[in-house]
């Protein structure tokens, strides 16, 4: 019996011995990235709404070492140009670590191109930082509707942030920070989080029918919660007027449930659009919520995953097109993401969350009030 379960061990180390070696000689960016809806790409003059757009860069990985940043939009690898039936994952499944690529993306409505050289998952680190070094702007999404015609986020001011500072006040609405368009609030945490503590960031923003722009260093986490000593620049903002139609528009309410993939819906769906998508319900996670329910566009994803493993999240849509993906490297604990679907229409979308070759893929179901 010993013997038995002594085999049984090293056939169960051998085959994490495996998998940890086959997702080491896959090639690695090292970077986040969001999809974008067609609306978003729009809005951002994209031409191909198929890319990837860059939330956050690994230090030391090879896209840091080649110097993509946040908020670049990679459309296309060598030849291979992004489209509804390959993404940059499946592009990537091409390559191994220490191949060369030439990456091409758009930075602020510049087309560019960089030479890659792809490294492995165990190269790059997630920018962990403390406090002291966290940059916090201090502002909260409120649910104040955004004018037709205008592109940024409504926010309310935490007091002593940098913002307060800059003279910002409740339901401002965010056009740019540091001339990065603010579309969604998705946008609004890859600005802060590419500065350091005590450089300045720029805001333009638009309160009434003025737009206005404020300069300020930005200041810790810290120092805004009184835990340290920060910035104290009560310099008044520089502003920047100009005239701006408004017109008034009622927002609906929508609503979300969800539900389990049925095997039969599972099997549709790898038959129409070409997705594959588990059903067997194996991936122990605690407290799945989406909230809050209804609410107008803005949702809460939520969840505890009580192991430590290799972990990715992906939702898809309808059309088996992926409008959010993330791989979150080793994970263990709470997530809390919020997701702005006020430009995705009501509909289905598929829920799927993996660590290693265990999963849980949840239908949710958009509709509008």
């Amino acid at each position: 019996m010993k013997k038995i379960t002594t085999t049984i061990f090293l056939l169960c180390m051998s085959i994490v011995f495996v998998f940890a070696q086959h997702q080491n000689n896959r090639a690695y960016l090292g970077i986040h990235t969001n999809s974008v809806s067609e609306e978003k790409a729009e809005k951002l003059a994209f031409e191909n709404p198929n890319g990837s757009y860059v939330t956050n860069v690994l230090k030391n990985s090879a896209a840091d070492k080649s110097g993509i940043q946040p908020f670049d939009y990679i459309y296309q690898i060598d030849k291979e140009e992004f489209s509804d039936d390959q993404h940059l994952t499946s592009v990537m499944r091409n390559y191994q670590p220490g191949d060369n690529a030439m990456v091409y993306f758009i930075r602020k409505g510049e087309k560019l191109s960089k030479k890659i050289t792809f490294g492995k998952r165990s190269t790059g680190n997630n920018n962990q930082r403390t406090q002291e070094e966290d940059p916090f702007l201090g502002i909260g999404q409120n649910h104040t509707r955004v004018p037709a015609g205008i592109v940024g986020v409504s926010v309310d001011i935490e007091g002593n942030s940098t913002a307060d500072k800059m003279g910002m006040k409740d339901d401002d609405i965010i056009m740019e920070i540091n001339d990065f368009k603010m579309v969604d609030w998705h946008d609004v945490s890859p600005a802060i989080d590419m500065m350091e503590v005590g450089e300045e960031i720029k805001v333009k923003f638009l309160r009434g029918n003025k737009v206005m722009e404020g300069k300020q260093p930005i200041q810790s986490l810290a120092a805004t919660k009184g835990n340290s000593h920060g910035n104290s620049n009560d310099d008044s903002p520089n502003e920047e007027l100009e005239e701006i139609e408004m017109e008034e528009i009622e927002m609906e309410d929508m609503e979300v449930m969800m539900d389990d993939l049925q095997e039969e819906e599972a099997e549709q769906i790898k038959i129409e659009v070409g997705v594959d998508m588990p059903v067997v319900q194996n991936l122990s996670i605690e407290r799945l919520n989406i909230f809050p329910n209804p609410s107008q566009g803005e949702f809460n994803l939520k969840f505890f995953l009580p192991n430590n493993a290799p972990t990715s999240i992906r939702i898809f849509n309808s059309k088996g097109q992926m409008i959010y993906s993330n791989d979150l490297g080793k994970f263990e604990g709470d997530f809390m993401e919020r997701f702005d679907l006020t430009d995705n229409p009501a509909g289905t979308y598929y829920l799927m969350i993996q660590q290693n070759d265990l999963s849980i893929t949840k239908k949710v179901i958009i509709v509008r009030s």
